[in-house]
């Protein structure tokens, strides 16, 4: 919107609506603040939030309130592209940073001279409601950006789909060259024997695109995690984060190794577990007898398998953070983002086989041999994965894993067993 110049000026002039907003920005020594306003990214967090649960629009930063451009200072503009980008990513919750494109323009100010504005392309989120980190969702009314209310909100949360499953959403920010088309074919041949007759309309089929609201086709959520070819470039939190600690809590001093598995959730498992099975960093079982010392192993790699595919099948990508593998001397901690759906405690874990999932498309997936390079799934499909964990872990550590649920993630223990049988 606005991309050319005179396009530009022409929407300036005629002042705010509902889908624009003008707003200063002052430098103040090291910092850059917003006019009237204060602090930076409270206020972007609002504005660029309101954007997204209304229709979309345009904020243009270097533009006092009498539409006078003041611009900004050339050496800043790479500072306040930033810190638009961390608003949408670390102020807003569910991130909004893959729904804004900046453009920073260079426009005739005062006196004939140019001065530099940076433009906010803001798109509409049609599946979910976005907020300032720790308020309230804001809405776009007129030209002013309003605090939705009680009453309110029930309205914006239907009207935003929130019924839809998350991972059948489409990514607004991918498009259908970002999936990996060979791995797809594949897929389709390991799973009915034979070539797609149509590709694009397989994979609409089986959610793998879905539409926006202006039905325009992209990655689903699902499609993006199990087929993308980068998928934590439209996801970025889609990632899973391993240390590795010579203690039995998380200290710094004690980090023995850390890393970072990305790709799609199969090569991310395939990754993990073959770093779990082979990382000397690992507990091992030990005793003596006449023959010397018996080391055995520790861990389940079945259990271990489980939970890491749970994790990755079960989190909730609609809220930021990645699943963290923690290892420490007397266990391996496996934590996912989201709490356990619906009205599920920890407790309904351990009675048997649960029909909520999370992400059904997602899990679905991950139950097909096809879906995976070695043919064989490494996910229960009918839910007993996680009494598998528990089995396998009191057959080896002779007690039952733990579990823990938090604000907005759940933690799942697995005890090392310390002495070999």
């Amino acid at each position: 919107m606005y991309d050319v110049p005179a396009e530009l000026l022409a929407a300036i002039d005629a002042g705010e609506d509902s889908l624009l907003e003008l707003k200063e920005i002052v430098v103040e020594g090291a910092k850059l603040v917003v006019a009237d306003e204060g602090r930076a990214v409270p206020w972007l967090a609002r504005q660029l939030s309101a954007f997204c649960n209304s229709d979309g629009g345009v904020l243009v930063l270097g533009v006092a309130d009498d539409r006078r451009l003041i611009g900004v200072p050339d050496e800043r503009i790479d500072d306040l592209q930033r810190l638009v980008i961390d608003a949408a990513r670390d102020g807003v919750e569910p991130p909004a940073d893959h729904l804004v494109r900046l453009d920073a323009m260079r426009l005739p100010g005062q006196g004939g001279e140019t001065v530099i504005v940076l433009k906010v392309d803001i798109r509409p989120d049609y599946f979910a409601v976005h907020a300032p980190r720790g308020k309230r969702p804001f809405v776009r009314a007129g030209n002013t950006t309003r605090e939705v209310s009680m009453e309110q909100l029930p309205r914006l949360l239907a009207r935003r789909s929130r019924l839809l499953s998350a991972d059948e959403r489409p990514v607004l920010a991918a498009t259908w060259d970002d999936l990996d088309h060979d791995r797809l074919a594949g897929y389709h041949d390991a799973r009915f024997g034979r070539p797609a007759d149509d590709l694009v309309r397989f994979a609409a089929n089986v959610k793998v695109t879905a539409l926006d609201d202006r039905d325009s086709r992209h990655p689903s959520v699902a499609g993006l995690l199990l087929f993308g070819r980068a998928p934590l470039v439209g996801l970025p939190n889609a990632g899973i984060d391993l240390v590795v600690y010579g203690s039995t809590e998380p200290d710094t001093d004690q980090r023995v190794d850390t890393r970072q598995f990305e790709g799609t959730l199969t090569s991310q498992v395939d990754a993990v577990m073959s770093y779990l099975g082979a990382s000397p960093h690992l507990a091992v079982a030990s005793s003596k007898d006449a023959t010397g010392r018996i080391d055995s192993p520790a861990y389940s790699l079945r259990a271990l398998q489980e939970c890491v595919v749970n994790a990755v099948a079960h989190r909730d990508y609609a809220i930021s953070g990645r699943v963290r593998v923690q290892v420490f001397i007397d266990r391996i901690d496996v934590t996912s983002p989201g709490r356990l759906p619906n009205t599920l405690s920890p407790e309904d874990l351990f009675a048997g086989p649960q029909p909520i999932r999370r992400n059904q498309i997602v899990v679905g997936f991950l139950s097909q041999p096809a879906t995976w390079p070695s043919g064989r799934a490494a996910m229960e499909g009918m839910g007993e994965g996680f009494l598998t964990i528990v089995r396998e872990t009191e057959r080896l550590a002779g007690r039952p894993p733990t579990v823990r649920q938090h604000t907005e993630a759940l933690t799942v223990s697995l005890p090392a067993r310390m002495t070999a049988s």
